[in-house]
């Protein structure tokens, strides 16, 4: 009995390597360059070292709590195609972190990165496009550009800005400043009538011009120099004939004795520039006193006749100006 069992078991162990080496001969017939994975569920290796291509449906590396590493000395791509022939890109099913550079070829080479969809940050107003140490040199923009602000040296000038394309109305009130534009970079042919109000210029602004000319009246405030402020003709009798007030008030005239007459301009003229002439022909003199003991707004005239007449006070008409 004894040896019957003996001679199973030797007969079991022939069956068992010729298995193996049909195994091995089966294998030995596959592609040469190629590792077929097996069909086991589960090995755990060290290091799996593979000469020529590996192929496998799937590759889990690393775990929960404790990361993997993949070395690739090469270039990964996707060679399947879709039923109409295109390529279909490696698909990244996840976050990407890069730790180095994203590059082409190489750092700053001829070849750049291109993007094929839009660029959108996952937060708002939180990302920046580059710093103050590292900018981007160029950027070209077919459509419009939006932002709160615009900061910078020379940002804007005219040789960015093409003839026409920014109009009055595109600006905001006080976004040009005078110190920013050129000599002659605005001519008179180039402004529409109406477009520049009074108001739109400064007070202590300098405009060199050869003539004015005002369909309206030019005004002044009463405290600066240069435009008739007050312009009044006086009867010999001591009335107003004809009376200009820029500053809106009302003018007076009365005569106080013969030859002589109180103008009262309603608004202080005490510290004004004045001139009078006379405005007939008998009228040698006409002398402004200021009456500022009495009234700032007032200035009491006295008129006087040629050699030969009536020295004077006598009465006569006057023209009085005040600057």
């Amino acid at each position: 009995m004894s040896n019957l069992i003996k001679s199973l078991g030797a007969l079991a162990i022939a069956f068992g390597v010729l298995a193996v080496g049909a195994s091995v001969a089966q294998a030995a017939s596959t592609q040469a360059d190629e590792l077929q994975p097996a069909s086991f569920s589960k090995v755990v290796v060290q290091e799996l070292v593979a000469d020529n291509t590996f192929r496998t449906k799937s590759m889990h590396v690393g775990s929960q709590g404790a990361g993997g590493v993949t070395f690739f000395n090469g270039t990964i791509t996707n060679i399947t195609t879709t039923e109409e022939g295109e390529d279909v890109p490696v698909t990244i099913g996840d976050n990407l972190r890069v730790d180095g550079y994203i590059l082409n070829t190489e750092v700053g080479g001829a070849k750049p990165i291109k993007v094929a969809d839009s660029i959108i940050p996952v937060r708002n107003n939180v990302y920046s496009l580059g710093t103050a140490s590292n900018r981007f040199k160029n950027g070209y923009f077919a459509g419009s550009v939006r932002m709160n602000d615009l900061i910078g040296d020379d940002v804007v000038d005219s040789s960015n800005i093409a003839e026409g394309e920014v109009h009055t109305s595109d600006l905001a009130h006080h976004s040009v400043s005078h110190l920013k534009m050129a000599p002659d970079a605005i001519s008179s042919e180039n402004i529409i009538n109406g477009s520049i109000r009074g108001e739109d210029i400064d007070k202590n602004t300098s405009l060199e011009i050869d003539s004015i000319y005002a369909e309206g009246t030019i005004t002044q405030g009463g405290d600066d120099n240069g435009v008739i402020k007050q312009l009044v003709l006086v009867r010999s009798n001591g009335t107003c004939a004809r009376v200009y007030n820029s500053q809106g008030q009302t003018t007076r005239c009365r005569q106080t004795a013969p030859g002589k007459y109180t103008i009262d301009f309603d608004s202080d003229v005490d510290d004004r520039f004045w001139q009078a002439t006379g405005a007939d022909s008998h009228i040698a003199n006409v002398n402004v006193i200021s009456n500022s003991s009495t009234s700032v707004d007032e200035l009491d005239v006295e008129v006087y006749g040629l050699n030969g007449s009536k020295p004077g006070p006598i009465d006569g008409a006057f023209m009085l100006t005040v600057y």
